[in-house]
């Protein structure tokens, strides 16, 4: 375990305490007519946290979840930026620490918002900047 790891297993509860954007996201752009300044075309850094062990083939481990989930993202990100030239959405970083596993990336809230209706997610926030002083 190198120092990041084990610094970012320390501050995972306290960065946890952040606000999950789900239900706005599902909220605002659950259908069509939604807003699309709000819904495509603010694009923003977000972390998603799966839940562990949570496999669409039943499969438990932690890994195959986090890869099932980032291969489905990042295809649904390529669509994406190729079908409404939302060249700024991008996969970000992938994050397995114990039990936590996910990833960070930018995007709009409507792919947020599907996201947020996959069983195999536990929350998602925005990707804020924490200092300690």
């Amino acid at each position: 375990m190198n120092f990041t790891t084990l610094i970012l297993y320390f501050l995972l509860p306290i960065v946890s305490l952040a606000t999950d954007v789900c239900p706005d996201a599902k909220l605002n752009c659950k259908n069509p007519n939604s807003n699309p300044s709000l819904c495509v075309k603010n694009v923003e850094g977000y972390i998603v946290v799966l839940n562990p062990g949570f496999s669409a083939n039943g499969d438990t481990s932690n890994t195959n979840t986090l890869s099932e989930h980032v291969s489905w993202i990042k295809e649904e990100i390529k669509d994406y930026a190729i079908n409404n030239g939302a060249s700024s959405v991008g996969f970000g970083q992938e994050f397995s620490i114990g039990s936590f596993i996910g990833y960070n990336a930018n995007l709009n809230v409507d792919l947020v918002s599907r996201i947020c209706n996959r069983k195999d997610v536990k929350y998602v926030e925005h990707d804020l900047k924490v200092t300690i002083s």
